[in-house]
């Protein structure tokens, strides 16, 4: 329910294309601010009948990249909206719960409620056509701006 709900957030926020990188995006910030809703564990659609559709901690455990260096090119699924948003989903478990990814430890994390505002701020920041290098620029200053105001 967070998810589909997120998708509207978006739809009055930055407005990101479904489409390429802008979609997969799309349908990360749906699956962090869904997670934040039901914060039970990282994974997405685990109470389908088919079990999780994907695992935000670990994407590669459901056929998604957790790297851009393995981003999928591909015309079905709106050029990989969903299997590519595997890389940013990633990104926000570290962010929100740290842990140690590709030989680097990326320390404690921030936490749920620092993580909901960086990441909103984060969306509000992003034009229609945003790639994920804009959503890695735009989160590090909000992170900048939050630091500043102690927030």
């Amino acid at each position: 329910m967070g998810h589909e709900f997120t998708h509207a957030v978006i739809d009055n926020t930055s407005r990101l294309v479904y489409q390429n990188q802008p979609g997969a995006l799309n349908e990360s910030f749906a699956d962090i601010f869904g997670r934040f809703v039901d914060s039970d564990d990282w994974n997405i659609g685990e109470n389908l009948p088919g079990g999780a559709i994907r695992n935000m901690a670990n994407p590669p455990t459901r056929g998604q990249p957790d790297l851009m260096a393995n981003y999928v090119m591909t015309a079905v699924d709106n050029g990989g909206v969903h299997t590519n948003s595997g890389i940013h989903n990633k990104a926000a478990f570290l962010v929100t719960d740290g842990g140690t990814f590709n030989g680097y430890n990326i320390g404690p994390g921030v936490g749920g409620t620092k993580a909901r505002l960086l990441f909103y701020r984060t969306l509000q920041r992003l034009s229609n056509n945003a790639q994920m290098i804009d959503a890695r620029s735009a989160a590090l200053a909000v992170a900048q701006d939050l630091a500043r105001t102690g927030a």
